[in-house]
């Protein structure tokens, strides 16, 4: 329904997020306005960007750390 209504996916950060908290926001951004929408489900890309960056960044540099040893 949400990809129908609005084009593309559902995009939500999950992290930390239970189910039934990722239903209860798909359900409330249903009702936001297409051009509002857009903003919040890029906002929330943004967010999934930073966490997978934050998480290859701090793996190389666990990596580097190791080759020292």
């Amino acid at each position: 329904m949400y990809e129908d209504q609005f084009g593309y996916i559902f995009l939500v950060c999950a992290t930390g997020k239970t189910a039934d908290e990722m239903l209860a926001l798909l359900q409330a951004r249903m009702l936001n306005e297409a051009g509002y929408e857009l903003t919040v489900a890029a906002g929330e890309q943004a967010k999934i960007t930073v966490l997978r960056l934050h998480k290859l960044l701090s793996s190389m540099g666990a990596q580097e750390d190791a080759s020292r040893l």
